[in-house]
């Protein structure tokens, strides 16, 4: 390797750093290991923020290190069902559920995932996930509206 290709190496990973950093700012990051019932390898400060936590430690403890402890109970068979799908790209499936918080409230997110390896080749999966709590609020009130036109229009 020359000396150029070696600069160009770093910079390449800085960039890659900083895109990462960028993006983990705005999205919430997961990786879970599925052979360990889904337990919890990292998760992104954003979605700690989120989920009302205020450090990894307390989360873990909270969870048991299982993502599957914050899972609201009527997703948790369709959860488990999305992240053992094994389709990827370019079908990249998206699920909708809600993640307990900290004070026992929830929050909505769409989550995409895909299968990798660990640095030891160990399955993994890496989750992304939106928080979209506030799109879930405005379709509930506008469903309930139109509920209610129809009922007028109905009498």
């Amino acid at each position: 390797m020359e000396v150029n290709d070696i600069k160009l190496s770093k910079t390449k990973k800085g960039f890659q750093m900083k895109w990462m950093e960028r993006i983990s700012k705005q999205i919430g990051v997961l990786c879970l290991y599925p052979q360990k019932n889904f337990e919890i390898l990292y998760i992104n400060e954003l979605l700690l923020l989120e989920l009302k936590y205020d450090s990894q430690e307390a989360f873990q403890r909270r969870t048991d290190c299982s993502v599957l402890g914050i899972v609201h109970p009527d997703e948790l068979k369709a959860f488990r069902d999305f992240l053992y799908l094994e389709t990827e790209y370019p079908e990249n499936p998206k699920f909708q559920c809600r993640l307990r918080c900290s004070d026992y409230s929830f929050v909505w997110y769409e989550m995409s995932r895909i299968h990798c390896l660990d640095q030891e080749k160990n399955p993994m999966l890496l989750c992304t996930l939106v928080n979209i709590s506030q799109y879930m609020e405005t379709r509930q009130t506008a469903l309930e509206m139109e509920k209610e036109m129809q009922e007028a229009v109905d009498k």
